[in-house]
């Protein structure tokens, strides 16, 4: 479905042209496909950004358009960056120097550990939260079968717009259910360690961080 079809589905439902013209009812098929997209990260929205270090710099900005993020790889030596605390980083030495081995989410940038000596190519995998959707003729980013959650979302919005709790509340539980079933029809299977680092580590500095191969 594209958007003016999704407007349509949603209008069907009985609401007043006047009270929710196409530029209201976009907004809430926006709002709804933008919220699906950040609740569940699944191949369809996976992006790649690259970009290069500089010597001495720690900090680097995070993709603006990023829900979640995946990985942060080195590729010259094809070396996945390990995810740290932005703690592990704080206690460890802020002189080091080096190829990067370690990430911590400082804000919205990348700190580095250590410290980059030198220009190292980068690569970040991350899930991409969609362009709005402005045409009518435009199509969202989500599996055709899935679209219906959209449009749901919008009437939800609606309904509660118009101050009618209970068609509101129906449609949210209709949402969410779907939602549910669309996380788990698709959602990526992460692909990282689950197994956590050990409460007796007696010693949390990266220096002597070591990488589970």
């Amino acid at each position: 479905m594209n958007l003016g079809e999704m407007r349509t589905e949603a209008m069907a439902n009985g609401f007043d042209p006047i009270m929710f013209g196409a530029v209201r009812m976009n907004r809430f098929l926006n709002d709804g496909y933008l919220y699906i997209c950040a609740q569940v990260s699944y191949t369809g929205d996976e992006a790649v950004l690259d970009f290069p270090t500089a010597a001495g710099v720690a900090l680097y900005p995070q993709p603006v358009d990023a829900s979640d993020f995946r990985s942060l790889r080195e590729t010259t030596r094809n070396v996945q960056l390990d995810p740290v605390s932005l703690r592990d980083v704080d206690r460890s030495s802020p002189a080091s120097t080096g190829c990067p081995r370690c990430y911590a989410l400082n804000g919205q940038n990348f700190q580095l550990w250590p410290v980059p000596d030198d220009v190292y190519q980068l690569e970040c995998r991350y899930w991409q939260l969609p362009a709005l959707m402005v045409l009518d003729t435009d199509v969202p980013n989500l599996p055709a079968m899935w679209h219906w959650l959209i449009w749901s979302w919008a009437v939800a919005q609606a309904f509660r717009a118009e101050d009618d709790v209970q068609r509101a509340g129906a449609w949210d539980a209709r949402f969410q259910k779907g939602l549910s079933d669309f996380s788990a029809n698709v959602k990526f299977r992460a692909d990282m360690p689950t197994r956590a680092r050990s409460m007796w580590d007696p010693e949390p500095a990266l220096g002597r961080y070591r990488r589970p191969y």
